[in-house]
C-alpha cells in the first residue's frame, strides 16, 4: 500500500497531483530517506494512472533530488538536503508571488497571509497517525 493518494483536482495534471502527494507524504514523515520507493509499474497499477504519467511525475522527483534510482535496488526516498536548489528556489518563488497576488487581489492583509501561512505550515508537517 502507498502511504499517499491522488486527490483527483479537476484541471491538475495527474503527475503534478502525483508530485505534490509525494512531497507532502515526505513532509509528514510518512516516507523517510532510505525507504523503497514504489516502481513505476506499481505506481501506475495502484493509482490507476497511465505508466507514462507515472514515469513522468518519477522523474520530476528524480530531478528534485527526491528520490534517488539505486542501480540494482531501486528507487529510493533521498536524503534531506539541507539547501534547496536553485531551480526550486525559483520553482518556490513563482508559486508564492501567484498565491500573495491572490491573496492581494482578495484584500488580504499581510499578517492575515502570514497566520495562514503558519497554519498550513503547521497542518502539513503535523505526522499522521493511523
Amino acid at each position: 500500500m502507498l502511504p499517499f493518494h491522488l486527490d483527483e483536482k479537476p484541471g491538475i495534471p495527474i503527475s503534478e497531483q502525483l508530485i505534490q502527494a509525494v512531497k507532502r507524504s515526505i513532509v509528514r514523515g510518512q516516507l523517510k530517506p532510505g525507504d523503497q520507493f514504489p516502481s513505476v509499474r506499481e505506481l501506475s497499477a495502484t493509482l490507476r494512472i497511465n505508466p507514462n504519467t507515472a514515469q513522468k511525475a518519477l522523474s520530476a522527483l528524480v530531478a528534485d533530488k527526491l528520490v534517488e534510482v539505486r542501480p540494482g535496488i531501486g528507487s529510493v526516498v533521498a536524503p534531506q538536503t539541507p539547501r534547496p536548489s536553485e531551480r526550486t528556489e525559483r520553482i518556490i518563488g513563482e508559486q508564492l508571488e501567484i498565491i500573495v497576488v491572490e491573496a492581494m487581489a482578495f484584500g488580504i492583509n499581510r499578517g492575515e497571509f502570514i497566520s495562514a501561512v503558519r497554519q498550513h505550515w503547521n497542518n502539513l508537517t503535523k505526522k499522521e497517525v493511523k
